[in-house]
């Protein structure tokens, strides 16, 4: 008989917030419903409702609320602390549920759980990354020496309390964070790769996509896929375009995806007048995103740090070389000169002169690409998770 597990995450699930933290647990549902009888447990976006479904192909999975996010509509809170509150709140009706095991992707919604757990349910956190979200907020306290000190404090707690934790970061992250632990808490601590699934992601007819979207058989095409934010910096996407632009005119840049910059990238497309060079999509459906992936040349990744980014390993399985900035979380993925190039300063000459050459390497790459992209799949992770909670 499958063991009950509730997976609970701040989100929607369809559209809020969009990211690899949601599609990851999308795209893992059918194999972790191998092993596992699962309920989803998430926020509704500027509505109630204490029941749903969410459907995946001809699977309908039951969804249950912790409460309201606001993102269109006028919020007085913070969006964090209504979650926190309104979870709490559903502890006696989530424990209610008989679940065996309570799986949590991201750290804020726990600390309720693990103070009140005397039910001798499973306790699995999943923890998408090991940059400290605090230290890229515009909020002064927040990124502060206190406040991400107290993030880093309560991370650590969820950690040792928990019962089993997944942990997405690459092995030099990875080790200095868990090496902080006693020995009885590092055996439970366990590094994660995330994944793409190849169902959707894919080499699909380069040309066929080209005209799909209009591009130019002479165009160059750059792509970066993911929020418009801060610690994102796609500022210096733009940048580095600018730069790339001095050797050869005829590459431009597509930027798919959503966020608080969209109105800075595009004051900074016009101070540079590029503004007929980029096509900034906003936000698409995920679907779509394989054929302006086969349709480029070039995947232009400028965080500032990540976990396993769900979006390289997306790119590598349509074949797309990847330029990136040496952040945490690619190295795993970004091998120099066979599946990209990774970039040891933020100087954008210094970053498009890597553009360039994979611009010219990109055919060369796409098999290593491919070939890469096998060690990332979902099946390879479903395994990974079921053999672990189910040795417990």
């Amino acid at each position: 008989m499958k063991k009950r597990m509730a997976i609970i995450c701040s989100t929607d699930y369809t559209s809020y917030p969009m990211g690899g933290m949601m599609s990851f647990i999308l795209d893992i549902l059918p194999y972790l419903e191998q092993y596992f009888e699962i309920d989803l447990w998430g926020v509704n976006v500027d509505r109630h409702s204490e029941l749903a479904t969410i459907k995946m192909g001809d699977r309908a999975y039951p969804f249950y609320s912790l409460g309201l996010v606001k993102v269109h509509s006028k919020k007085v809170l913070p969006n964090i602390v209504r979650v926190i509150t309104s979870s709490a709140a559903k502890l006696r009706d989530i424990y209610s549920r008989a679940y065996e095991i309570l799986y949590f992707h991201g750290i804020p919604l726990e600390l309720s759980f693990l103070i009140t757990n005397n039910h001798n349910t499973l306790i699995v956190s999943h923890i998408h990354g090991l940059h400290n979200p605090f230290s890229a907020s515009r909020n002064r306290l927040a990124n502060s020496w206190i406040g991400t000190a107290l993030y880093e404090k309560y991370r650590k707690s969820v950690v040792s309390k928990s019962d089993l934790t997944f942990i997405a970061a690459d092995s030099p992250s990875f080790i200095k964070f868990s090496s902080s632990f006693p020995l009885k808490v590092r055996a439970k601590t366990i590094r994660l790769f995330n994944f793409a699934n190849p169902e959707l992601f894919h080499p699909i007819d380069k040309d066929k996509c080209r005209r799909r979207h209009r591009i130019r058989p002479d165009e160059k095409v750059l792509i970066y896929t993911g929020r418009l934010c801060h610690w994102k910096d796609p500022l210096l996407l733009i940048r580095v375009l600018h730069q790339v632009r001095l050797s050869n005119p005829n590459v431009c840049l597509v930027i798919i995806g959503d966020g608080e910059l969209m109105r800075e990238l595009e004051k900074l497309a016009k101070q540079l007048d590029l503004i007929e060079s980029i096509k900034l999509l906003g936000q698409i459906p995920r679907q779509d995103l394989p054929q302006w992936l086969n349709a480029a040349d070039v995947f232009l990744f400028t965080s500032k740090g990540e976990g396993i980014p769900m979006s390289l390993a997306e790119a590598l399985m349509c074949g797309l070389p990847i330029v990136t900035v040496d952040c945490t979380g690619v190295q795993d993925l970004v091998i120099n000169g066979q599946t990209g190039f990774r970039v040891m300063s933020r100087k954008p000459d210094e970053i498009a002169k890597k553009v360039i050459t994979a611009l010219d390497w990109a055919q060369e790459m796409k098999k290593n690409c491919i070939k890469k992209s096998i060690e990332f799949t979902p099946q390879r992770a479903a395994q990974i998770i079921s053999e672990r909670i189910l040795a417990l």
